[in-house]
């Protein structure tokens, strides 16, 4: 199945914050419930030594008189609002606002003396618009685990990122680079086709490209070569027949005068023959074509080496 790039971005930045928020998530809830027991734990150590403080001072006291101080002074300590009602259900101190909250919204807690109840407790919130010390701490408890998991969810996101950009990248760094050797003349250049996408096409295109200059560079150093040897036995031609007049070996009659003549009409040709390459090379070259007789030109081919064949011999 193949993938667009830009598919492969999306579903890759899609995963990683997938990933963060289900991180983020999933240490909330574990932060969360950790937290929150052990919010529920200290509450239950706090009611505990209320009822001991109260039974306490009901053993040292014989009673009730003078309790009002202790529990007021118990809302400082425990954050909490208190109601303390005597054996028989009647208010006799309280804390904080828990009178205006009412004995519904809050926890009962029995005071027992030498196995007879003396009084119960009222345990509660307190009414008043700030937290108790045990819920602010609960809650800073709980921010630090937060800002602690969205630490950990962006450096791995970070991380996550950096992999597969970086994996996204190398293919790109690597025909940027192959594509500037290829800019100095150096055609032997390929790269790896890594992936079936689109970054797999430009890696394939970029290939045929790089093998198309090669090729062509290699017809070109061949057309060079061949020009070369066209040009040279034209010129072996006429300079032997120059320098046979020169040296009174050929007599310059009209027929070697027009062999000469010939030799020149072909360079002539060779000349016309690369202006029309070069023509081609531009795509400006028109064809025209038209019958000609075969037999002549190689007739004409055979006579003008018959004299280097005769030199060489």
């Amino acid at each position: 199945m193949k993938f667009s790039f830009q598919l492969k971005i999306f579903i890759s930045f899609l995963i990683g914050i997938l990933i963060a928020v289900a991180t983020i998530a999933y240490w909330a809830r574990y932060s969360t419930k950790s937290q929150f027991d052990k919010y529920l734990e200290r509450s239950g150590e706090a009611e505990t030594r209320i009822v001991e403080d109260l039974t306490s001072f009901y053993k040292s006291q014989g009673g009730w008189d003078g309790v009002n101080s202790l529990v007021s002074g118990m809302f400082s300590d425990y954050g909490v609002g208190i109601q303390l009602a005597d054996e028989n259900g009647n208010i006799i101190a309280q804390s904080g606002r828990m009178g205006m909250m009412g004995m519904g919204m809050s926890r009962s807690q029995p005071i027992p003396v030498d196995g007879k109840t003396v009084g119960t407790v009222f345990i509660g919130a307190t009414g008043m618009p700030r937290h108790s010390m045990m819920e602010r701490n609960f809650i800073t408890d709980v921010n630090r685990s937060l800002y602690f998991a969205v630490i950990v969810a962006f450096i791995f996101s970070f991380i996550l990122s950096y992999v597969i950009s970086r994996k996204i990248v190398v293919p790109v760094r690597e025909l940027s680079e192959a594509a500037e050797k290829l800019a100095h003349g150096e055609f032997p250049q390929r790269v790896n086709v890594r992936t079936n996408d689109e970054l797999g096409e430009l890696a394939e295109t970029f290939n045929f490209m790089a093998k198309k200059l090669e090729d062509n560079e290699k017809t070109r150093k061949n057309m060079l070569s061949d020009i070369a040897h066209e040009l040279r036995t034209p010129i072996t031609t006429l300079r032997g027949n120059l320098e046979g007049f020169m040296e009174g070996v050929i007599p310059p009659d009209k027929e070697k005068i027009a062999e000469i003549h010939e030799e020149v009409i072909l360079l002539s040709r060779l000349v016309d023959d690369l202006r029309e390459l070069s023509l081609a090379e531009a795509g400006e070259l028109k064809l025209h074509l038209t019958l000609f007789n075969l037999g002549e030109i190689i007739e004409k081919t055979v006579k003008s080496f018959t004299q280097v064949s005769k030199d060489k011999r």
